[in-house]
């Protein structure tokens, strides 16, 4: 049902439409009403000023978007759960340096139609919807996350994709306008002490996590955090190394963010998993 997409790390973000773009042909010959965005579906016999409500009401929004979660939400085979829990369990292994890593949970995160890239190609009727997809797997001690997108075509068939590892609120189209400068970022930091680095596909994000020290209430929609300030720490495995960089986003209401990353400089360590 579906196969599982094998990408760079430092790509894997990038994400939903550039490596799926081939598979989506098969939607053009579908009629747009069928593509539509859900949410337009499901409100599509109500006046034009209640329709947009979901927009101006973040409780309405809270109840499209769990409906649209419980009784959209494809179904997912055994052999494909199985390839995404072996896959992700990869990951932690490779990521982590523990190979007693075990997967021990798993489930869906949620839609996300807000997803600047998801939404324009739903509602061009080239692809239904897309999910988020989380497994966690522990072992030596340590906890880790992998994030999938689900991306389900317009035969409802599924692919795989990676996101970043750990607690990110960052979405797929967030996760690649971020990862070109956190890549360069990093590999200047690094290379104040290796001029010689030079990055390979191994090199990228290895965790991710969440850090919100003001307490800032956040608006988050399907997918996509819609107001608000927040912070996260990104772990950069490079040329054998580790470093941690602060990132700080401000969302922009339109489904973007601004962000500025920081590299912390004085913490870099060599990576035990190279």
């Amino acid at each position: 049902m579906g196969q599982l997409q094998k990408t760079d790390r430092l790509k894997a973000a990038g994400f939903v439409l550039a490596i799926t773009a081939a598979s989506l042909s098969l939607g053009q010959a579908q009629t747009n009403e069928e593509g539509r965005d859900y949410l337009a579906r499901l409100d599509a016999n109500l006046p034009e000023d209640q329709a947009r409500a979901w927009r101006e009401s973040p409780g309405y929004s809270q109840e499209r978007e769990n409906f649209v979660n419980v009784e959209y939400r494809p179904t997912l085979s055994n052999d494909f759960t199985r390839r995404l829990i072996k896959q992700a369990r990869r990951a932690a292994r490779r990521d982590s340096g523990c190979r007693r890593m075990q997967a021990m949970a798993n489930d869906f995160g949620g839609p996300l139609n807000l997803d600047r890239q998801v939404e324009r190609q739903v509602l061009q009727g080239e692809l239904r919807n897309a999910w988020t997809y989380w497994v966690d797997a522990e072992g030596c001690d340590r906890r880790y996350r992998a994030n999938f997108v689900l991306v389900e075509q317009m035969d409802q068939s599924l692919t795989s994709l990676d996101l970043l590892p750990g607690e990110t609120l960052a979405w797929p189209s967030l996760q690649s306008d971020a990862l070109p400068k956190i890549a360069l970022t990093s590999l200047q930091a690094v290379r104040l002490n290796d001029p010689e680095c030079i990055p390979s596909s191994r090199d990228g994000v290895i965790d991710t996590r969440f850090e919100n020290p003001q307490n800032a209430q956040l608006t988050k929609m399907f997918g996509v955090v819609l107001n608000g300030r927040w912070s996260e720490v990104w772990t950069m495995s490079i040329c054998g190394r580790e470093l941690d960089l602060q990132v700080a986003f401000r969302a922009d209401g339109r489904g973007g963010a601004a962000f500025q990353a920081k590299p912390n400089t004085a913490a870099i360590t060599a990576n035990e998993s190279q």
